[in-house]
Protein backbone atom coordinates (compact mmCIF):
# COMPACT_ATOMS: atom_id res chain seq x y z
CA UNK A 1 0.00 0.00 0.00
CA UNK A 2 3.11 2.31 0.90
CA UNK A 3 5.52 1.06 -1.45
CA UNK A 4 6.69 3.50 -4.15
CA UNK A 5 3.75 4.14 -6.80
CA UNK A 6 5.14 3.91 -10.83
CA UNK A 7 5.29 7.89 -11.69
CA UNK A 8 5.20 9.40 -8.31
CA UNK A 9 7.62 11.22 -6.44
CA UNK A 10 7.41 10.75 -3.06
CA UNK A 11 7.78 13.59 0.07
CA UNK A 12 7.63 12.81 3.46
CA UNK A 13 5.78 14.89 5.85
CA UNK A 14 6.16 15.55 9.48
CA UNK A 15 3.22 15.68 10.82
CA UNK A 16 4.33 17.44 14.58
CA UNK A 17 5.63 20.18 16.05
CA UNK A 18 7.47 18.22 18.74
CA UNK A 19 11.66 19.29 18.58
CA UNK A 20 12.48 15.57 19.20
CA UNK A 21 10.50 14.10 16.19
CA UNK A 22 12.38 16.61 13.83
CA UNK A 23 15.80 15.77 15.53
CA UNK A 24 14.83 11.99 14.78
CA UNK A 25 14.16 12.76 11.37
CA UNK A 26 17.26 14.98 10.94
CA UNK A 27 19.45 11.99 12.24
CA UNK A 28 17.96 9.15 9.75
CA UNK A 29 18.63 11.82 6.48
CA UNK A 30 15.23 11.85 5.90
CA UNK A 31 14.21 15.26 3.10
CA UNK A 32 11.42 16.14 4.76
CA UNK A 33 8.73 18.96 5.18
CA UNK A 34 7.13 20.04 8.58
CA UNK A 35 3.41 20.89 8.94
CA UNK A 36 1.74 20.84 12.52
CA UNK A 37 -1.74 19.56 12.97
CA UNK A 38 -4.20 22.40 13.83
CA UNK A 39 -6.76 22.41 16.03
CA UNK A 40 -6.50 18.60 17.00
CA UNK A 41 -7.01 17.45 20.13
CA UNK A 42 -5.50 15.08 21.91
CA UNK A 43 -7.65 12.34 23.49
CA UNK A 44 -6.08 11.34 27.13
CA UNK A 45 -8.66 9.08 28.68
CA UNK A 46 -9.36 5.63 28.24
CA UNK A 47 -7.35 2.44 27.39
CA UNK A 48 -4.12 3.83 26.47
CA UNK A 49 -3.60 1.69 23.19
CA UNK A 50 -6.94 3.43 22.22
CA UNK A 51 -5.75 6.82 22.68
CA UNK A 52 -2.48 6.72 21.20
CA UNK A 53 -4.27 4.94 18.15
CA UNK A 54 -6.85 7.26 17.69
CA UNK A 55 -4.27 10.48 18.61
CA UNK A 56 -2.24 9.52 15.99
CA UNK A 57 -4.12 8.68 13.18
CA UNK A 58 -6.07 11.80 14.10
CA UNK A 59 -2.90 13.90 13.56
CA UNK A 60 -2.23 12.23 10.06
CA UNK A 61 -5.75 12.91 8.80
CA UNK A 62 -6.02 16.74 10.32
CA UNK A 63 -2.86 17.73 8.32
CA UNK A 64 -3.92 15.67 5.01
CA UNK A 65 -7.33 17.39 5.10
CA UNK A 66 -5.34 21.14 5.64
CA UNK A 67 -4.84 23.90 4.20
CA UNK A 68 -1.10 23.70 4.84
CA UNK A 69 -0.89 20.65 2.80
CA UNK A 70 -2.31 21.95 -0.51
CA UNK A 71 -0.36 25.17 -0.12
CA UNK A 72 2.65 22.17 -0.31
CA UNK A 73 0.80 20.80 -3.32
CA UNK A 74 0.54 23.93 -4.89
CA UNK A 75 4.27 24.22 -4.54
CA UNK A 76 5.31 20.87 -6.22
CA UNK A 77 2.20 21.32 -9.12
CA UNK A 78 2.88 20.38 -12.17
CA UNK A 79 4.96 17.65 -10.42
CA UNK A 80 3.96 13.89 -9.82
CA UNK A 81 4.29 13.60 -5.90
CA UNK A 82 3.13 11.82 -3.07
CA UNK A 83 2.84 13.16 0.35
CA UNK A 84 3.57 10.42 2.95
CA UNK A 85 2.30 11.87 6.38
CA UNK A 86 4.12 10.75 9.45
CA UNK A 87 2.29 11.31 12.71
CA UNK A 88 2.76 10.39 16.08
CA UNK A 89 1.57 10.09 19.87
CA UNK A 90 3.05 8.52 22.96
CA UNK A 91 1.64 8.80 26.35
CA UNK A 92 2.66 7.28 29.79
CA UNK A 93 0.44 4.70 31.86
CA UNK A 94 0.60 3.78 35.70
CA UNK A 95 -1.83 1.75 37.04
CA UNK A 96 -5.05 2.75 34.75
CA UNK A 97 -3.98 6.28 34.49
CA UNK A 98 -2.81 8.02 31.51
CA UNK A 99 -0.34 10.68 31.72
CA UNK A 100 -0.24 12.94 28.94
CA UNK A 101 1.88 16.19 28.34
CA UNK A 102 1.77 18.13 32.00
CA UNK A 103 -1.17 21.47 31.99
CA UNK A 104 2.54 22.73 33.58
CA UNK A 105 5.14 23.08 36.20
CA UNK A 106 2.38 21.77 39.03
CA UNK A 107 0.85 19.19 36.85
CA UNK A 108 4.53 17.87 35.52
CA UNK A 109 6.00 17.73 39.59
CA UNK A 110 2.57 15.52 40.19
CA UNK A 111 3.46 13.12 37.37
CA UNK A 112 7.41 12.70 38.16
CA UNK A 113 6.13 12.17 42.13
CA UNK A 114 3.89 9.56 41.09
CA UNK A 115 6.11 7.46 38.95
CA UNK A 116 9.32 8.21 41.51
CA UNK A 117 10.12 4.48 42.47
CA UNK A 118 7.48 3.42 40.05
CA UNK A 119 7.37 1.20 36.81
CA UNK A 120 4.95 2.63 34.36
CA UNK A 121 4.64 1.51 30.23
CA UNK A 122 5.38 3.97 27.79
CA UNK A 123 3.22 3.87 24.49
CA UNK A 124 3.69 5.21 21.48
CA UNK A 125 2.39 5.33 18.13
CA UNK A 126 3.01 5.70 14.74
CA UNK A 127 0.89 6.46 11.58
CA UNK A 128 2.31 7.07 7.73
CA UNK A 129 -0.43 8.05 5.52
CA UNK A 130 -0.55 7.94 1.87
CA UNK A 131 -2.41 11.31 -0.01
CA UNK A 132 -2.38 9.87 -3.20
CA UNK A 133 -4.62 7.24 -1.86
CA UNK A 134 -6.18 8.50 2.16
CA UNK A 135 -4.66 4.95 3.26
CA UNK A 136 -3.60 4.67 6.03
CA UNK A 137 -0.68 2.08 8.75
CA UNK A 138 -0.49 2.33 12.18
CA UNK A 139 1.82 0.62 14.47
CA UNK A 140 2.41 0.84 18.37
CA UNK A 141 5.14 -0.19 20.62
CA UNK A 142 5.38 -0.14 23.94
CA UNK A 143 8.32 0.10 26.74
CA UNK A 144 8.46 -0.42 30.51
CA UNK A 145 10.52 2.34 32.24
CA UNK A 146 11.45 1.90 35.94
CA UNK A 147 11.85 5.09 38.02
CA UNK A 148 14.25 4.91 40.66
CA UNK A 149 12.87 6.72 43.95
CA UNK A 150 13.64 10.71 43.74
CA UNK A 151 13.91 12.95 46.55
CA UNK A 152 11.67 15.79 46.31
CA UNK A 153 14.49 18.30 45.74
CA UNK A 154 15.24 16.05 42.67
CA UNK A 155 12.13 16.15 41.29
CA UNK A 156 11.83 19.72 42.23
CA UNK A 157 15.39 20.49 40.10
CA UNK A 158 14.49 18.49 37.24
CA UNK A 159 10.91 20.37 37.16
CA UNK A 160 12.85 24.00 37.29
CA UNK A 161 15.43 23.09 34.72
CA UNK A 162 13.14 20.81 31.90
CA UNK A 163 10.48 21.90 29.58
CA UNK A 164 8.30 19.21 30.95
CA UNK A 165 4.91 20.79 29.33
CA UNK A 166 5.55 18.70 25.85
CA UNK A 167 6.63 15.62 27.19
CA UNK A 168 4.03 12.72 28.26
CA UNK A 169 4.75 11.84 31.73
CA UNK A 170 6.75 15.15 32.39
CA UNK A 171 9.68 13.55 31.16
CA UNK A 172 12.13 13.06 27.96
CA UNK A 173 13.58 9.44 28.20
CA UNK A 174 16.98 10.97 26.17
CA UNK A 175 17.33 14.07 27.96
CA UNK A 176 18.42 14.41 31.90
Amino acid sequence: MLGQEEGLRTKIVLASASPRRKQIFEAMGLDFDIISPVDCDEENSGDPFDIVYRNSISKAKNVFGGQDLRKLKAIHSGEDFRFLISSFDTIVSIEGRVLGKPSGPGEGYEYISLLSGRTHRVISGACVLDSSTGKYEYKSSTAQVDFRKLSESEIRNYISHNDVGDKAGAYNINGP
